[in-house]
């Protein structure tokens, strides 16, 4: 019992410290041991943000502890990343933070050899307009949906997910207000 106890001290010191540290920065996190990751968590692989999607443990060998094997994907780029840690390594967490915003308008790049599908404007809940990039293996799709939405019905605003973390953020999906029930 001293022993887990001990752990889970060194544990919330591990991550005060590191929230300290990164908060200057934007870029937070908190350091967390690899056996408290669970599926649809996030993780930082090679300082990207990524959703676990699937996750599987081996058995403790001979020579060492158990390992835990992590996919993951990309959540701004969808690039899937394969891991592996022993349970009792630490990991960074991403600190994700999600918030809806109502869409002013589109914003389109009017050079037609760039790469950059366009951005969205969007109203937020202060107040304030913001300019929002498409995550860019949704771009397409987001971009029909929002046209799909304003060309439809004017009568309810058309809703911006936005997602941002490690300094990064994009919009993630666009649904009218309606829809909320859906």
């Amino acid at each position: 019992m001293a022993s887990s106890r001990r752990s889970k001290a060194v544990h919330s010191e591990i991550k005060m410290e590191t929230a300290a540290d990164s908060a200057d920065e934007g870029l937070r996190y908190d350091n967390v041991r690899c056996s408290e990751l669970r599926v649809k968590g996030f993780v930082l692989i090679g300082g990207r943000p990524c959703k676990i999607v699937e996750m599987s443990s081996s058995k403790t060998g001979k020579h060492g502890s158990c390992k835990i094997h992590l996919v993951a994907i990309d959540v701004f780029t969808g690039k899937k990343r394969v891991t592996a840690y022993t349970s009792s390594d630490v990991v960074q967490v991403p600190l994700v933070e999600k918030r809806e915003c109502q869409l002013v308008r589109i914003v389109m790049n009017n050079d037609d050899d760039s790469r950059d599908p366009g951005q969205l404007l969007v109203a937020e809940k202060s107040g304030s307009t913001a300019t929002v990039g498409l995550c860019p293996d949704k771009a397409a799709q987001l971009l029909e949906a929002t046209r799909h939405c304003i060309r439809d019905d004017n009568e309810y605003p058309v809703i911006v997910t936005v997602m941002s973390a490690m300094g990064e953020e994009a919009a993630v999906a666009v649904r009218r207000a309606r829809e909320r029930g859906k």
